[in-house]
């Protein structure tokens, strides 16, 4: 069986089109929601820790 090299050519990326955002992005209402979860929450997922 001979091993094939995979061309570059698959990491291409058209940048015109990047970030693809389908939704509008998040605004105040979403900035003061996660304030006020980081206040008493630090970290991510399995490592949050209660900073009070």
């Amino acid at each position: 069986m001979k091993t094939q090299i995979a061309s570059p050519a698959w990491a291409k990326v058209d940048l015109t089109k990047v970030p693809a955002m389908k939704v509008p992005a998040p605004g105040p209402k979403s900035k003061a929601v996660h304030a006020r979860c980081t206040k008493y929450f630090k970290g991510l997922s399995g490592q949050v820790k209660l900073s009070r």
